[in-house]
């Protein structure tokens, strides 16, 4: 019972949280959102990892106004903490949060051997990849998502990232 009582939470979390993004949807956001409920439904268990930043792919394109606007925010921040962020190689879900501050975790799913989609925490991922360069090399925490069939959510998630002109 508490199980579902989580997962109706996170729901409604994340859609209070994509409240303001509503009127400018279009038919691939109402499909990414479809998904997302999904994973959150259909997830057997999460996990805290780190992965490299670029191994880090986007399930879409940070294309909205106010999107582009905090994005701008987020990687004058970090440009700002850039050294310290770099001595250490990683940046733990707490760093994110602090410079980052967002309601949820990035979350990602494992598409590959060394590569991830983020679902949650694409703007992110977008300013950090904006910071730091392929040669920085720097480890991101993030929870991982894993799912009895995990093959027909990497399915969705391609569709997903097709029609956001990633793949």
């Amino acid at each position: 019972m508490r199980t579902l009582l989580n997962k109706i939470q996170n729901i409604f979390h994340y859609l209070l949280y994509k409240k303001s993004e509503f009127k400018e949807m279009k038919y691939k956001d109402i499909l990414l959102i479809k998904l997302v409920l999904q994973i959150y439904r259909e997830k057997t268990s999460s996990k805290q990892i780190w992965i490299p930043l670029y191994n880090l792919k986007s399930i879409h394109k940070i294309d909205r106004d106010n999107a582009i606007k905090l994005n701008k925010k987020r990687v004058s921040i970090l440009n700002s903490n850039k050294p310290p962020l770099l001595d250490s190689h990683r940046i733990s879900k707490e760093s994110i949060h602090k410079y980052m501050p967002s309601i949820t975790n990035i979350k990602v799913i494992q598409e590959s051997e060394h590569t991830y989609v983020v679902f949650e925490g694409n703007s992110r991922i977008e300013a950090l990849q904006q910071v730091f360069s392929r040669n920085e090399p720097i480890l991101i925490e993030v929870e991982c998502y894993s799912f009895h069939n995990p093959k027909l959510i990497q399915q969705q998630i391609n569709s997903i990232r097709k029609l956001n002109g990633l793949r």
